[in-house]
């Protein structure tokens, strides 16, 4: 089982979107079971996201208290990716164990991926979350104060000894203002693994409580998470698409 946490320096960059898309893709394309854990205890989004009423389900905080069974906090989405939310409720705040958060992740059962959505920041819960991963994915908006927060959550992994795989770029609206793909891999010394443009289908799938790659997954979006996703594999994902328009050029090469 492999544990990888997506993180960003800041909130707001679209960690939590990142963190649903690459798990349900994942699952769908590359046929792994995933299990995606909402790690930002203080302001958690990944229920809501998907549409479960936390006042009626089992959350990551009662392990947190407890030691809840982790089977009874685990919520299926489809056969094979599942989620683990974490309470809104103020009072679940309180009495939690953070360093038993490595305990519950591992507890997860037959899985291939465990994805950690991680707070912003470095925090206490974030730092316990770092902890526990065995990776890292950062999420960031091409611009420079997004990406600055980088480089010290960098310096902590490298000091924890965690893997980075490298950086997402979310929400890209193609300006002059933005860094581009060379420049924010001289920035953070890091591989850029995709960049996702600003897409009004993301908000829709959001409304629709379905990760966007299963409400429009024929959309540009998602089959950059879908090549995303195979980075994280360290393997290429070409889709239907890309090999039929070679094989065209190929074909009117001959000619």
């Amino acid at each position: 089982m492999r544990v990888i946490g997506i993180v960003s320096g800041k909130g707001g960059v679209g960690k939590t979107t990142s963190a649903i898309n690459l798990g349900a893709v994942l699952s769908s394309r590359f046929n792994k079971n995933v299990t995606v854990v909402d790690c930002n205890i203080t302001t958690p989004h990944l229920g809501l996201s998907l549409g479960l009423v936390h006042d009626s389900v089992n959350t990551l905080n009662e392990s947190l208290k407890d030691k809840r069974n982790t089977q009874d906090i685990e919520h299926n989405y489809s056969s094979s990716f599942s989620i683990v939310p974490s309470s809104l409720t103020l009072q679940d705040l309180k009495s939690l164990d953070l360093d038993r958060l490595n305990d519950v992740v591992r507890e997860l059962k037959n899985k291939d991926i465990v994805l950690l959505d991680i707070a912003p920041g470095l925090g206490r819960e974030a730092i316990s979350a770092i902890k526990a991963c065995d990776q890292l994915v950062f999420i960031s908006t091409p611009y420079l104060v997004s990406l600055s927060d980088i480089l010290r959550t960098k310096q902590v992994a490298k000091e924890l000894n965690k893997e980075i795989i490298g950086v997402v770029v979310n929400m890209k609206h193609e300006k002059h203002s933005e860094l581009t793909e060379s420049q924010i891999e001289n920035f953070t010394q890091l591989p850029v693994l995709g960049t996702i443009n600003y897409d009004k289908d993301i908000l829709a799938s959001l409304i629709s409580k379905q990760p966007l790659v299963f409400y429009n997954e024929r959309s540009k979006t998602a089959k950059e998470y879908t090549k995303i996703a195979g980075h994280l594999l360290g393997m290429s994902y070409r889709t239907r698409e890309n090999m039929l328009a070679k094989l065209i050029n190929f074909i009117s090469g001959k000619f």
